[in-house]
Formats: structure tokens, C-alpha cells, sequence
């Protein structure tokens, strides 16, 4: 597990949180970005909240399906930003490896 943050920059950075996808940010959420990079995948953060709201849905072992009804205009807008990690971070032990790794990061960051 490495973290790490970086400062701002919304030509580099995207809110992955933003309900309409990975889009540019459309405000400034703290003056740095958070990284955690934890079993070959990296999170990008705005924020110490997008953090622990993390943790919590990998702390959830079991959630509701994330489909929804679509129209084609639209499509896409509806997925939350969790519909969109690898498959290989959400499942198994590799599961439990990423949410250790988010809470040790947490209180890393957290200093």
C-alpha cells in the first residue's frame, strides 16, 4: 500500500465521485488530492470524506444492485462512482487487503 497526496491541479485531477462519472471537477474540494494505490489499483480522492465513504462501502460485504433505469441520452449519468472500480479490488481477499489498506491510509493522512 502506498499513499500519497498532491496539490490540486483541475487540469490533472477528476472527482470520480461526481454523479455524472469521471468528469473534471467542477469545484475545488481542498487544496490537495488524495492517492492510495492498493492491490495494483490507485484511488483518487478529493477529499478526506471521499475517504472514509470509501472504507464504508468496502466495509458493507453485501449491496444492492447499483442498475437502474436508463435512457439513451442519459446513459451513463446514473452509475455511482463504486459501479465503476475493477472487478479485481471488490472481490475475495483482495477485498479485505484494499480496505485495511484504505483505513492505514485514513490515518496516514489523517496526520
Amino acid at each position: 500500500m502506498k499513499c500519497w497526496t498532491e496539490p490540486f491541479d483541475p487540469h490533472r485531477h477528476v472527482d470520480h465521485f461526481h454523479p455524472g462519472g469521471a468528469t473534471g471537477r467542477a469545484r475545488e474540494v481542498g487544496p490537495v488530492q488524495y492517492f492510495v494505490k492498493v492491490a495494483g489499483f490507485t484511488f483518487e480522492l478529493a477529499s478526506l470524506e471521499q475517504l472514509r465513504e470509501t472504507i464504508a462501502w468496502f466495509a458493507t460485504p453485501i449491496h444492492r444492485s447499483s442498475r437502474a433505469p436508463v435512457f439513451e441520452p442519459e446513459k451513463g449519468e446514473w452509475q455511482p462512482w463504486h459501479a465503476r472500480l475493477p472487478a479485481k479490488v471488490k472481490k475475495g481477499a483482495r477485498r479485505e487487503r484494499v480496505l485495511k489498506a484504505l483505513r492505514a491510509a485514513l490515518e496516514e493522512l489523517s496526520r
